[in-house]
C-alpha cells in the first residue's frame, strides 16, 4: 500500500517564502519611517527647549553663551567671559545653560545620536561680539541690530554674500539651531555647509533619503523681547 506524501515541495517553500519576504520587506519601510519620525519629532523639541534656554541664559546674564567645541566639554569655548567666541558654529554649551543631556564625549547630541550644532553670530562693535558681551546686546540696541546682516539661511547651495535674495530666507539671525537628524552613507553638499563654521546655513525640505537637518533660529526680536520682559533693557 502507497503512502501519500502530503508535505510540501521545495518550490512550494520557496514560493511561500518570496512572498513572505516580500510581505516583510513592504512592513519594514513603513516601520522605519514612523521610527525616524519619532526621532526628527523629538529633535525638534530637544532644539526649542535648548532655544528656551538661550533665552533664559540672555534674560538672567545679558547675553549669550558663545557655542562650545570638541575640546571644551560642554561649555563656553573662549578664554574668558570678555573674550570674543572662538568659534561662530560650534556645540551646544550645555553646563553653560544648565541642560542634563544626551552626551557623547562631552557633546549635546539629538534623538539620531547626531551633534546638536549652535551658531551665534560674531558681529562686532569695537572689536567686542556684541551679542556674547555682557550688556552687548542692550548697548547696541534693537535699532541698530534688527536690520544687520548676521547668520544667513538659503535654500540653495551655495549660500554666500552673493546668493539671491530669492534663494535667501532671512540674514538677520543670531542664533541658529541645527539637529543634523538621520545621517545618511554620504552627507550632501548642501548639509555640509551646515557644519563649516561660517555665518551662512541651508535649509531645504526634509527628504528621508536626502536632506534632512532640523533647524529652530532664535531672532533679533525674540531676544529683545526676553530681555524686556525680564527687565534687563528699559
Amino acid at each position: 500500500m502507497n503512502k501519500k506524501n502530503y508535505g510540501f515541495t521545495l518550490i512550494e517553500l520557496s514560493i511561500v517564502l518570496l512572498i513572505v519576504g516580500i510581505l516583510l520587506a513592504g512592513a519594514i519601510k513603513p516601520i522605519s519611517w514612523q521610527i525616524e519620525n519619532s526621532r526628527n519629532k523629538e529633535s525638534l523639541i530637544q532644539l526649542e527647549q535648548i532655544k528656551q534656554a538661550l533665552l533664559g541664559f540672555a534674560a538672567s546674564s545679558g547675553y549669550l553663551p558663545c557655542p562650545a567645541s570638541i575640546t571644551s566639554y560642554g561649555t563656553q569655548d573662549r578664554p574668558n567671559i570678555n573674550s570674543n567666541c572662538n568659534l561662530v558654529a560650534g556645540y551646544v554649551p550645555y553646563k553653560d545653560l544648565g541642560i542634563n543631556p544626551k552626551t557623547n564625549k562631552g557633546i549635546l547630541q539629538d534623538a539620531f545620536n547626531q551633534p546638536i550644532i549652535y551658531a551665534l553670530n560674531n558681529y562686532k562693535i569695537s572689536g567686542s561680539q556684541v551679542f556674547a558681551k555682557i550688556d552687548g546686546i542692550k548697548n547696541a540696541g534693537i535699532h541698530n541690530l534688527y536690520k544687520k546682516n548676521l547668520l544667513n539661511v538659503c535654500t540653495l547651495s551655495p549660500c554666500n554674500s552673493s546668493t539671491a535674495s530669492t534663494n535667501r530666507l532671512t540674514n538677520h539671525l543670531p542664533i541658529v539651531l541645527i539637529s543634523q537628524g538621520k545621517k545618511n552613507n554620504n552627507t550632501s553638499i548642501t548639509e555640509s555647509e551646515n557644519i563649516d563654521n561660517d555665518k551662512y546655513f541651508i535649509m531645504q525640505d526634509y527628504r528621508m533619503d536626502g536632506f534632512n537637518d532640523i533647524f529652530v533660529w532664535v531672532s533679533v526680536h525674540n531676544i529683545f523681547a526676553t530681555m524686556l520682559s525680564s527687565h534687563i533693557l528699559p
